[in-house]
């Protein structure tokens, strides 16, 4: 983990990145429950994700994961999806 992205303070309205694989899905925080628990809601290029709303939760290691551990990056909003598949 980046030691800059671990210092990053999160608000709502702030990006979130969905790591899966090569693809990356964007979020937006819609409620900073703690300082490491998030409310999020995907983008409208995501919507097709459900749920639209997830909780995620920082670990020690400085990573945000969801309850099934799957990767989240808070503070910046990308999407891509890899063509090769």
């Amino acid at each position: 983990m980046d030691k800059q992205a671990s210092q990053i303070i999160p608000e709502v309205g702030m990006g979130v990145t969905y790591l899966c694989g090569s693809d990356r899905y964007p979020f937006t925080i819609v409620k900073v429950n703690t300082p490491r628990k998030l409310t999020i809601q995907a983008d409208e290029e995501a919507n097709y994700l459900r749920p639209h709303f997830r909780e995620i939760r920082k670990h020690k290691d400085g990573s945000w994961r969801d309850t099934n551990g799957m990767r989240y990056r808070v503070g910046d909003r990308e999407s891509y999806i890899d063509p090769s598949f």
